[in-house]
């Protein structure tokens, strides 16, 4: 039984003073990196009986979530007998004491003080000094730290739906760990993947996310100041519904349509002015609403390539399909009850007068994924519309395997940088699984890392890999984080992905490329020798052995990977993947449900598309296009 928490109603303001401490060096690597940092020479020592105060309007979470740190990482018990306390640990709300969302550490002989200028800033000081303890232990030193951020969302969202379901327990580790980074945001991206009550019938999965998982998710990431947004496929990416005969009647296209790489045989987008299509999709958001506290969703409506091609044609002819998306998607808006309906921006993004004349609660998630992106163009069709909207890198890690950190880089800093100049109401970092979702847990951290870096203060220099070993694989070597960012430089870079990833699509020789073959066999080489090196990593954290699996695995298939582009290329033969395979499915049921397995591993061995609208010619042919 963790102890309880006194509220004391008279807080000491705790304010001390840089001015009052010797500067030196930051003794932990607290990230993001804190706008102002002084630490002195004397430290206090948090013993067993150290107290935990609060003050008027600080939530007892906060205090909670403190103390159950410090006992399971320390088996340490902090108390509640002020009078007996040996110091204490005072948590307190102050107008003015920061920018919103801001805070003031202090630490000193008296105790510590942690003073925020809202809840979220009590909470986001409460992060940084775990963060300190985390990596000092409970002697931590004299100092103050003075932080806000500049971006009040900084969000992720993880792709659940291609293929790559999380367990509940690994979405608790993941949101456990960047709270601790400061983002207050996640979002779940969903097709098809939840226990809808309504639709018995589209819950393929064997074991879908139920609203009772949901609800302790909600719960899990309120004690850690994340808000669980909702997220539902509401427009495009429909075709496991729309293949299904009780809603094919809802397809603009039943019989497939032309997109970028030809004929494809796949429904895909609901029809717009179809009235059982907003029945439909204002249901699935309702479903997923009534599990969790916060008054945002996100209906996405991203990719509606099909529309205009379908049911919705001769409107189209007539207004424009982009008009006809407008219509539904303001219609859809003031279906859902919600205070704030994100939706992504690629479909209107040239089109700034319909976006202007969306609904206002209607807010854009303006995404690019590449380092060329440019955001002030993007940004630009929102000129003069005052309308809210957030910007949405990507973490880099799918179509890659391994992650491309370059890449990821770029297009994160870029991002935030854009945001703040712009006005943004925040940032929301893409986490994606195209293809079956084949990279492991961990490749998506640098790009997760990065993101809530930049977004609480974009442009800050961030050392990924000792960050990562800091404050995440507690790695007394410092070699998990540096590892893992190298994987992430193994790439034969192609728009959003690697040709390392792309090779398992081969079914033989393509092209007599003899200088790309000999790049191939080099990376091949090079991720053989991280592979070894992943298999001596000592991360100091539950599940070692896991994590060093999976760091290791996704070496081995960038290793084979390499392999077969040299053989695309001419050079070398295709290997079996039977090996890799077993390993990938032992990593899978560690962290993942069962529901998807199969479908990834048989994109895996070439026996199913990559994407749900390619077939084996598109295939070969964007194969060859990439190559060349």
């Amino acid at each position: 039984m963790l102890p309880r928490v006194t509220r004391h109603a008279s807080e000491p303001d705790g304010v001390g003073g840089l001015s009052a401490l010797a500067s030196g060096l930051v003794p932990a690597i607290l990230l993001p990196p804190p706008r102002r940092v002084s630490w002195g020479r004397d430290r206090l020592h948090l013993s067993s009986g150290a107290a935990v105060v609060i003050g008027p309007g600080v939530p007892e979470a906060v205090a909670r979530l403190l103390i159950q740190r410090v006992h399971n990482h320390y088996q340490v018990d902090f108390v509640d007998d002020l009078g007996a306390r040996t110091t204490t640990i005072t948590l307190a709300i102050e107008a003015g004491a920061a920018p919103a969302q801001g805070y003031r550490l202090t630490i000193g002989a008296d105790g510590v003080h942690i003073v925020g200028a809202d809840v979220d800033g009590v909470c986001n000081g409460a992060h940084t000094l775990w963060q300190l303890m985390s990596q000092e232990g409970l002697t931590v030193p004299h100092g103050e730290v003075h932080d806000w951020p500049a971006l009040a969302m900084r969000g992720v969202m993880l792709d659940i739906s291609r293929d790559r379901t999380p367990t509940l327990d690994t979405l608790y580790e993941l949101v456990e760990l960047v709270s601790t980074w400061k983002i207050n945001q996640l979002q779940l991206y969903t097709e098809h993947t939840f226990a809808y009550r309504n639709h018995p019938a589209a819950t393929l999965a064997r074991q879908p996310i139920t609203g009772a998982e949901l609800r302790d998710l909600d719960d899990y990431c309120a004690a850690r100041n994340i808000e669980l947004v909702p997220n539902q496929a509401t427009f495009g990416h429909m075709w496991r519904w729309l293949r299904l005969p009780e809603y094919r009647h809802l397809a603009e296209c039943p019989d497939g349509f032309d997109w970028m790489l030809g004929r494809t045989s796949q429904p895909f987008s609901l029809a717009p002015l179809h009235p059982g299509s907003l029945d439909l999709a204002a249901d699935l958001v309702g479903e997923q609403q009534q599990f969790v506290r916060s008054r945002r969703v996100n209906v996405n409506c991203d990719e509606t390539w099909d529309v205009g091609q379908g049911a919705s044609a001769e409107a189209s002819r007539q207004t424009g399909a982009a008009a006809v998306y407008a219509d539904y998607l303001s219609a859809l808006v003031d279906r859902v009850d919600a205070d704030e309906v994100q939706f992504w921006g690629d479909v209107l993004g040239h089109s700034p007068q319909l976006v202007a004349d969306l609904p206002e609660r209607a807010v854009p998630l303006l995404w690019q994924y590449e380092a060329s992106a440019n955001w002030d163009e993007r940004i630009g069709v929102l000129s003069g519309s005052n309308r809210r909207f957030v910007v949405c890198p990507g973490t880099s890690s799918w179509s890659s395997i391994g992650g491309r950190v370059a890449n990821m880089r770029a297009n994160v800093l870029e991002a935030a940088l854009a945001a703040e100049r712009h006005g943004a109401a925040g940032m929301l970092v893409a986490d994606w699984g195209d293809g079956g979702h084949w990279q492991q847990y961990p490749v998506r951290l640098p790009g997760l890392l990065m993101a809530a870096c930049q977004a609480w203060s974009p442009g800050v220099p961030v050392d990924l890999a000792a960050g990562l070993d800091a404050t995440a694989f507690f790695d007394p070597l410092g070699l998990t984080g540096a590892l893992l960012c190298e994987l992430g430089e193994v790439v034969a870079p192609v728009v959003n992905g690697s040709l390392l990833w792309w090779s398992y699509a081969a079914k033989g020789a393509l092209v007599d490329e003899p200088g790309r073959a000999a790049q191939a066999l080099d990376l091949a080489e090079r991720a053989d020798h991280l592979a070894t090196r992943a298999a001596r990593l000592e991360p100091n954290v539950r599940h070692a052995d896991r994590l060093r699996g999976e760091v290791e695995l996704a070496a081995l298939m960038l290793a084979e990977g390499g392999r077969r582009l040299a053989a695309m290329c001419g050079t070398g033969t295709f290997g079996a993947l039977d090996e890799l395979i077993e390993r990938y499915t032992v990593a899978w049921n560690l962290r993942d449900r069962p529901d998807g397995l199969d479908d990834s591993t048989a994109k895996l061995r070439g026996e199913q598309p990559l994407h749900e609208l390619l077939d084996p010619v598109s295939t070969e042919r964007l194969l060859r296009r990439f190559v060349r």
